[in-house]
């Protein structure tokens, strides 16, 4: 039986659209020639942007299938980029000048923002489950822009007479269409399982048990070096476009060290939660077990059924540390 998502692709021509221009002219071909390039460049920082992204995401993925999903379209976006990159070296353009011109843009672009992307990523969401939610998400939306980026890079390929980059783009198309298709089928699986995080308390995922600070903090250093490469590049073009991807380098790697060391401190809170003798720094232990995984809904729903010591551990704990509102309201409320 089809899938929804099967019935939804569409059509392959059985035979392949003729040229729209006039292939005896050269100038229409230069120009063809040209803007197949630049489309080329686009889904190359594309596919540069998406492998920064699946590092980042799979350092934060426990062993899933949802992670062999990750790994094994990480190499598919690897091996994409360096087709692409032949590709252009084919249409003349210079291996060592790949990153110039708008190459340069969007690729400098696309590896800024996946600089502060990972690390930021790893902060979002109250618990483990809720960040893979969110991370899928934003997979499958960028699964859906590169299926349009190779619908429109074959469509032109094929108005300007280039066959080579027609089937290369449909080639690609291919992987990125399985790619969204086995994506969104992990939607509902990790919805389901940040329901049971966030609703009912069973939490399925631990940030401090994947590495995912440390991996990140790597993964954010090989986008910087990337970047500064990108800029270097750009300087054989202009001074002004080598200060731009700089200047981008400069911004989104400041940004990245700062989130990255957020997220270190928040793993080892995380781990120091787990332990039922661990302490807060400034040396108060925990006034239950588990306190700190608590949010101030949990803590007020267990507070009716605690000791009057209990409650008075929790209000000397919460004033020294959060301060939360809404729980020292709550244990107000119950001292009378």
């Amino acid at each position: 039986m089809a899938t929804a998502t099967q019935t939804r692709r569409r059509p392959r021509d059985t035979e392949a659209p003729r040229p729209i221009i006039d292939t005896e002219d050269i100038a229409q071909l230069e120009a063809g020639r040209v803007l197949i390039i630049q489309l080329l460049q686009e889904a190359h920082g594309a596919e540069a942007f998406a492998a920064t992204t699946l590092r980042a995401h799979i350092a934060m993925t426990p062993t899933s299938p949802y992670r062999r999903i990750l790994e094994r379209h990480l190499r598919e976006t690897t091996d994409q980029a360096e087709r692409l990159r032949t590709r252009l070296t084919e249409l003349g353009v210079k291996r060592s000048l790949l990153g110039t011109g708008f190459g340069v843009a969007t690729t400098a672009v696309g590896t800024g923002l996946a600089l502060a992307k990972g690390p930021i990523d790893a902060l979002r969401g109250r618990a483990g489950d809720e960040k893979l939610f969110k991370n899928v998400k934003d997979e499958v939306t960028t699964e859906a822009q590169e299926l349009a980026t190779y619908d429109g890079l074959e469509a032109a390929a094929h108005a300007v007479g280039d066959v080579k980059t027609a089937e290369l783009a449909a080639s690609i198309r291919a992987q990125e269409q399985r790619a969204f298709d086995e994506l969104r089928e992990q939607i509902p699986v990790l919805a389901g399982a940040t329901v049971r995080s966030l609703v009912a308390g069973d939490s399925s995922f631990d940030l401090s048990t994947t590495g995912a600070a440390q991996t990140l903090r790597s993964v954010r250093d090989e986008a910087v070096d990337d970047a500064e490469e990108l800029a270097d590049d750009a300087a054989k073009t202009g001074r002004a476009a080598a200060g731009r991807a700089r200047s981008t380098a400069r911004k989104t790697s400041s940004s990245a060290r700062k989130t990255a060391r957020k997220t270190e401190k928040r793993a080892t809170r995380t781990a120091k939660a787990a332990t039922p003798s661990a302490s807060t720094a400034n040396g108060a232990a925990e006034p239950i077990k588990g306190y700190d995984e608590l949010n101030a809904a949990e803590i007020n729903g267990r507070l009716a059924d605690l000791t009057p010591a209990e409650r008075r551990r929790i209000e000397n704990y919460e004033r020294g540390h959060d301060a939360r509102t809404t729980v020292l309201e709550r244990l107000d409320s119950l001292k009378s």
